[in-house]
Order: structure tokens, then sequence, then C-alpha cells
């Protein structure tokens, strides 16, 4: 059986708008609001562009659970780097905040 480094066992998040970089981090895990459905991304999941819908973006990064409300874009997933271009984002400190926030940068 092949060892696993810490490295495979974690991606690079970004969640970007036009303003600014909202969040950057190494996860383990992302739950992302696409176009055709919600889609979660682990380490070493294949390539994948897709339309990013406005929803909840949940990532895991050091066993807790964070949240962004995003607004509309694109997603690149490539090489353990998930890339969120988008148009309006807020980071928040739980799923109802995450709501909220959706309301507020709209």
């Amino acid at each position: 059986m092949r060892e696993v480094s810490a490295m495979e066992d974690r991606m690079h998040l970004q969640v970007v708008t036009p303003q600014a970089l909202v969040c950057q981090s190494a996860c383990s895990s992302v739950r992302l609001p696409l176009a055709d459905g919600s889609a979660g991304i682990l380490p070493g999941h294949a390539p994948l562009l897709g339309a990013v819908e406005e929803g909840v973006v949940y990532y895991t990064a050091q066993g807790k659970r964070h949240y962004v409300a995003v607004r509309h874009g694109t997603a690149h997933v490539s090489n353990n780097e998930v890339l969120l271009l988008v148009d309006a984002a807020a980071q928040a400190e739980d799923a109802e905040r995450a709501r909220e926030a959706l309301q507020e940068i709209n």
C-alpha cells in the first residue's frame, strides 16, 4: 500500500471577487454550489470547470467547518487547487450567518 503524504490530503482553496481575495485556505474538503447541483471536492479530484450558483461554500480546514456565501461565478479545480472566481462573497461563522450574508451581498 502506498503511503499518503500530508500534502496529498489537502487542497488549496481561493475565493476571489473583482474587489478582493475573500478566502484563502488549505483544506481537506470543499462543497460547491454548482449550476447542476452541489459538488463535493476532495484531494485528488479530477479536473473540473463549473458554473457557481448563488449559495454557501462549505470547507473543512484543520478539522473545523468554515462557510463562505458566494454569488455567481466559475469554479476551477485542478491539481488540488480550488479557485472560485465569483461576483461577490462573504465569509461567515456558521451556515445561518452565511445565508444572511447572501441577502446582504445581493
